[in-house]
C-alpha cells in the first residue's frame, strides 16, 4: 500500500514539473469566497480546498457513482446548486484495495488520488464548455 500511495504522490508531482503544471497546494487558513457567482478562493493560485471551506455545503441528493468517486448534489450557502464529488467508500476501487491491504484510511487515500488527479486536471483545462 505504501509503495502505491507514493507511486500515486509522484504521478501528482509530475506535474509540477511540466511547465509549472500545478500550482501550490492550499492550506485550511485559506478561504472560498463567493463573487459573480462563481467560487473563488482568496489565493487563487491554490488547488485545494479543505473540510473548513466545504463545513456550509448541505447535500441534497444523490447523482451518481462509480468505481472510484460518488456525485452529490450540494447546495452552498449562497443557494447555489453544485455537484460535489467524493471517494465512492462502496466503489470498485476502495473494495480491491481493501481486499488487498485492509487499512480503510491508507485506501481512502489511495483511491483518492484518482479524484486530487481530476482535481488537476479540470483546473487547467480552458474551454468553453467547461464551467469554472
Amino acid at each position: 500500500l505504501l509503495q502505491q500511495l507514493q507511486e500515486r504522490q509522484q504521478e501528482l508531482e509530475l506535474f509540477d514539473n511540466i511547465q509549472g503544471f500545478m500550482g501550490p497546494g492550499l492550506s485550511t487558513n485559506d478561504s472560498v469566497r463567493y463573487i459573480n457567482g462563481k467560487l473563488r478562493l482568496d489565493n487563487p493560485a491554490k488547488t485545494d480546498i479543505g473540510c473548513e471551506e466545504l463545513s456550509g455545503i448541505k447535500a441534497v441528493d444523490f447523482l451518481g457513482s462509480g468505481y472510484t468517486k460518488t456525485v452529490l448534489k450540494a447546495a452552498l450557502p449562497q443557494g447555489l446548486f453544485v455537484a460535489l464529488k467524493s471517494v465512492n467508500h462502496q466503489g470498485t476501487d476502495m473494495r480491491l484495495c481493501m481486499e488487498d491491504f485492509q487499512d480503510s484510511q491508507g485506501c481512502h487515500e489511495l483511491v483518492s488520488f484518482k479524484l486530487r488527479k481530476e482535481i488537476v486536471l479540470l483546473q487547467r483545462l480552458q474551454h468553453p464548455n467547461i464551467v469554472e
